[in-house]
């Protein structure tokens, strides 16, 4: 079953507080219940589900899902864009000997190539289903080298800006270190895991992050969808955490990640990032939430940034951080609604062009931090009294002052963050 449900606005052009639709980690309303929507339309119980993709270009969701029965074939299942079961294709023989069949899937939007691997002791190999024909690709699979740490191919995403241009794949296999490699097939590298227990990856172009999935590896206590963000050149986990949707009834609560993939929509005039992840739970679902921080641009070249974990109540740790200014001080601007508009600052005092999107009713402004050679940080803890903020948004600025300016004022972009919660958006 899909539920869909909208983001509510203020006529004054305010985002509602508790839902918007902007903060990383927050629900958008979709959600899809695919072993129902798999058990109706192939009339058999598939319940190990793990991979999903958004493919774009074709307007349809694609998930992998392991053998009914002991003899069936393991499956790649093509969904509508409302989630409703449409095809399924039997995935290459050879993973036969694999329980799963294939695992996380990756999806290559310019040549419309859905990629998947297996357990090793069945294939070291990436299969390609091509989506324009619907079909598996021997031509255009992948082998993957013996260099490649773990058991199987369970955490996979494609990076087409890797490798100098030329694309490439990063892999991971729970612990065990994750690994880079060329669209031929060759180890470019391997470095130390991110994630504790690595079960899908996606990958966000513009802002240059491979996201981990799986459980674990947050303070959070049971959390089995816990996204960790690594930087993709240099291979070193950035600290940013995305939490996922605990509403949905399993064990733990929102059960365990099995896939993940990052996509973006045009909207009327703007952009939409999305993380989509699959969740093995009572009943397997996928869903989207919010996947960028970052949302309106600045005017002073400074950057804004977020590391310490995810936004939860309890997390001492949470730390909202500054980057490329060139700014003297700054002060951290928060608040719980912003302008989505923007509210333009004068000039002078600040630089020209500028817009202040924290809401101003309420903004809370930090006293300012030493800028040390471009880079400055506010911590924002959490305290567990704070239970109330649960579902909150938290929008953040930086204003940075450069006193030897005859414009010394200037402000960063601005992130968006939910402080974790079920957070359902009401119609």
């Amino acid at each position: 079953m899909t539920t869909i449900s909208k983001p509510l606005f203020l006529a004054t052009g305010l985002l509602v507080a508790t839902c918007a639709p902007a903060q990383i980690g927050l629900v958008n309303g979709i959600t899809v219940d695919v072993e129902q929507e798999l058990s109706t339309g192939l009339a058999a119980s598939h319940g190990d589900s793990f991979g999903v993709v958004h493919a774009i270009a074709a307007e349809k969701y694609f998930v992998s899902t392991a053998r009914a029965v002991p003899t069936g074939d393991h499956l790649l299942v093509q969904l509508s864009e409302d989630g409703e079961f449409e095809a399924a294709f039997p995935v290459p023989a050879v993973t036969s000997a694999s329980r799963n069949g294939l695992y996380d899937l990756t999806y290559d939007e310019e040549a419309n190539v859905i990629y998947g691997g297996t357990d090793y002791a069945a294939a070291r190999e990436l299969f390609a289903f091509d989506v324009a024909t619907l079909q598996f690709d021997a031509s255009k699979s992948i082998p993957i080298p013996a260099g490649v740490p773990g058991l199987a191919a369970r955490a996979l995403t494609y990076l087409e800006d890797g490798n100098g241009g030329q694309g490439s794949f990063w892999i991971g296999d729970g612990y065990e270190d994750a690994a880079e490699i060329s669209v031929t097939g060759t180890l470019l590298r391997t470095v130390p895991a991110i994630h504790p227990d690595a079960q899908a990856a996606c990958y966000d172009h513009d802002e240059g992050l491979v996201w981990w999935f799986g459980p674990g590896g947050t303070p959070q206590p049971n959390q089995g969808v816990v996204g960790s963000a690594m930087d993709s050149t240099t291979g070193l986990a950035t600290g940013a955490q995305v939490l996922g949707d605990d509403s949905i009834p399993g064990t733990p609560a929102g059960g365990v990640v099995r896939g993940a993939h990052f996509f973006e929509e045009e909207d009327l005039d703007h952009d939409d990032f999305f993380l989509l992840v699959l969740t093995d739970a009572d009943s397997d679902h996928f869903y989207e939430m919010a996947g960028r921080f970052h949302v309106e641009e600045g005017c002073s070249g400074g950057t804004i940034s977020y590391d310490g974990g995810a936004a939860f109540v309890g997390n001492p740790d949470l730390r909202f951080r500054l980057e490329n200014s060139t700014a003297e001080t700054a002060h951290l601007a928060m608040n719980i609604f912003e302008v989505i508009t923007g509210v333009p600052m004068p000039s002078p005092p600040f630089d020209p062009g500028c817009l202040l999107h924290v809401g101003l009713p309420g903004i809370f402004v930090f006293p300012g931090v030493a800028v040390v050679d471009g880079e400055a940080e506010q911590q924002v803890p959490l305290a567990l009294g704070l239970q109330g903020l649960k579902g909150l948004p938290l929008f953040v600025q930086w204003i940075e002052i450069d006193l030897s300016s005859s414009t010394p004022l200037s402000l960063s972009d601005e992130g968006e963050i939910m402080i974790h919660t079920s957070c359902s958006i009401s119609p």
